[in-house]
């Protein structure tokens, strides 16, 4: 399958197909992805129409786009939409280039010179630095390391119902800790299991702490307790348990491979 790169982000999807046409004009293929359709909970606003071109075709499709912007610059003047900017949303151009073409960043530039906005050197740097952090912190917030926080949580709740002599127990959470429960279930140890359950469900809140960073270490370890964790649900006959417990290791092991590759991007 081919590679599609992300060439372009819109507010709209008007916006969007109207610059499509010129890669349409030049028999570019495109793909025009609507992200409002997904459900996320780190949505934007301005950013949600993606326009996407072949691997192949990106820097031509670069150059093509950015010579219609100066083409609608020129013809438009100042009835261009980036005159209707704020002082901040002008500067927030500058300092975070990869968003825009080359002659939007040019017309923002020749902006800030027409307002006479006092913009130095090394308040573009700060800028820049901190949307490269929000970035970042928007990236990791896709690594799937919440999953450690559920086993966490769950395994404690476990615990809790095993103490108050509830019959409910969570699949996600932990399984082992039955065993420990079978091991002493006729000898006078009845904390035994709660114990077990919050060692378990602590150590698990534990990674969870340094998952959510997208330390490698904290997501290999948690990730072979919970695989090891799987083979004896396998062992005990919990089938639904043990695939479960397989498919969301899974889950956070290539959402945490995604996110390391997207965070090597962003640090070049």
């Amino acid at each position: 399958m081919e590679k599609y790169l992300l060439l372009k982000k819109y507010a709209d999807t008007i916006s969007a197909e109207e610059e499509a046409t010129v890669l349409k004009e030049h028999s570019i293929p495109y793909i025009i992805e609507d992200k409002s359709l997904q459900f996320r909970f780190d949505k934007d606003g301005y950013d949600l129409i993606h326009l996407k071109v072949s691997e192949d075709d990106f820097s031509k499709s670069k150059l093509l786009l950015n010579e219609y912007d100066e083409k609608k610059i020129s013809e438009l003047g100042k009835s261009h939409y980036l005159y209707t900017f704020s002082d901040k949303d002008i500067i927030d151009i500058t300092a975070n280039p990869e968003d825009w073409t080359n002659a939007e960043i040019k017309l923002a530039k020749q902006i800030i010179t027409e307002r006479q906005l006092n913009i130095t050197e090394d308040s573009i740097q700060n800028l820049q630095q901190k949307f490269t952090e929000n970035k970042i912190d928007k990236t990791l917030k896709r690594n799937k390391s919440v999953w450690f926080l559920f086993i966490a949580i769950l395994s404690i709740l476990n615990s809790v119902f095993f103490y108050s002599g509830i019959k409910i127990r969570f699949i996600f959470g932990i399984g082992i800790t039955e065993l420990i429960e079978r091991i002493i279930i006729n000898q006078d140890i009845p904390l035994l299991p709660v114990i077990s359950n919050l060692l378990f469900g602590g150590f698990f809140l534990f990674i969870w702490i340094y998952a959510k960073k997208n330390e490698e270490w904290a997501f290999k370890v948690g990730l072979i307790l919970y695989l090891f964790d799987s083979v004896y649900l396998f062992l005990m006959l919990y089938w639904i348990a043990g695939i479960l417990h397989i498919i969301i290791s899974i889950f956070i092991y290539l959402a945490y491979k995604k996110v390391k590759i997207e965070l090597e991007k962003i640090n070049k």
